[in-house]
């Protein structure tokens, strides 16, 4: 979810039951829902309990609603204090994307869980690493080697 989707969400829009979230008119105009993984469901049950069962998912120590300002301080401080660099909010947009894909996630499915309306847009969100590239290669190393449709090995050359 974007940091706007987050932090204006209302329990309203949550369905813990069915495990998802119903975002209503997101930044490309149209509905989304969001599937709940056991992660997100523990969080948000905790979340219930801090926030007073309010209308917000995510409010202040006094009930507030967030506000942009003090997320990003308290955000851009933790990531100084691990050390991290030329990392955002919006980062982890990014990062959700690339996890999705390098698990084996069909790219429309990506696209669908990040609210994009092309796969165009998905697949410049999905960063690759390196490490996931050189096990994609290994699969056609079985024991036996590649076999061709005439039963003889084939062999790969790296050109």
């Amino acid at each position: 979810m974007r940091l706007s989707e987050q932090f204006s969400l209302e329990w309203a829009q949550t369905d813990l039951k069915a495990r998802r979230i119903h975002l209503l008119k997101t930044k490309n105009g149209s509905d989304r829902m969001i599937p709940l993984n056991s992660v997100a469901m523990a969080a948000l049950e905790r979340q219930w309990q801090i926030s007073g069962q309010g209308e917000r998912v995510f409010v202040t120590d006094d009930g507030k609603p967030y506000i942009r300002k003090p997320i990003r301080r308290w955000f851009e401080e933790a990531v100084a204090k691990a050390k991290i660099r030329d990392f955002t909010w919006h980062c982890l947009r990014h990062t959700f994307c690339s996890r999705l894909v390098m698990a084996g996630v069909p790219l429309k499915t990506v696209q669908e869980l990040m609210g994009h309306k092309t796969i165009q847009m998905t697949a410049r969100y999905a960063h690759l690493s390196p490490g996931h590239l050189q096990n994609a290669v290994e699969l056609l190393s079985g024991k036996n080697g590649l076999q061709t449709s005439t039963g003889a090995r084939g062999f790969i050359s790296a050109s």
